[in-house]
């Protein structure tokens, strides 16, 4: 994984570097002031899910993207959440909750259209790895993700979004609903 990792950001380099010799799009970015870069940091809440015999609470977390915009409307994101959520065993009468902690991490491709100068639609698929840890045990699984969103743009630099995750790893921690700011650099 950290090699994945370390391949995407060397990518968003040669990317970011090819992007700065291209005279048209500089241009274009000094036109309409849109770095390439950015980061968007959000507070996430899990819907809950019931996966085989256990059923998770709803709960918190947060996240991290770490994105390179490629050309006007898509971008390529490296992402990072920890969500800490509690489960019971539905087999069992008068089970005990377990304090579970998600960790995950995923690559995805991003596209935003904008509706007009205040507001765009998110659209976004990836491929996730997740790792999941409680007292006694952990347990890992990846998968593909899809998200949809609204960003809200506040100015050149700032955005707000709010988005919608669906995950193909199943597990007791369900969807994810997301809320944050969005910072270009």
């Amino acid at each position: 994984m950290k090699n994945l990792i370390k391949v995407l950001v060397s990518i968003m380099v040669l990317f970011g570097v090819s992007y700065a010799s291209d005279e048209a799009e500089n241009e274009h970015r000094e036109h309409h002031k849109e770095p390439p870069y950015y980061v968007s940091i959000k507070g996430i809440y899990n819907l809950g899910d019931t996966y085989k015999d256990e059923e998770g609470d709803p709960a918190y977390g947060f996240g991290i993207d770490l994105g390179f915009t490629l050309m006007h409307g898509f971008s390529i994101e490296v992402d990072g959440t920890y969500e800490n959520s509690d489960v019971k065993r539905v087999d069992i009468a008068d089970s005990e909750k377990v304090n579970i902690k998600y960790y995950t991490s995923s690559v995805d491709l991003v596209y935003v259209y904008e509706f007009n100068h205040h507001f765009g639609a998110i659209f976004k698929v990836g491929y996730e790895y997740e790792y999941e840890k409680t007292k006694e045990a952990t347990n890992n699984d990846t998968g593909f993700i899809g998200a949809l969103g609204l960003e809200y743009i506040i100015n050149d630099r700032y955005n707000g979004v709010v988005e919608y995750e669906k995950s193909q790893i199943k597990s007791p921690k369900g969807d994810m609903v997301m809320a944050g700011v969005k910072i270009k650099f």
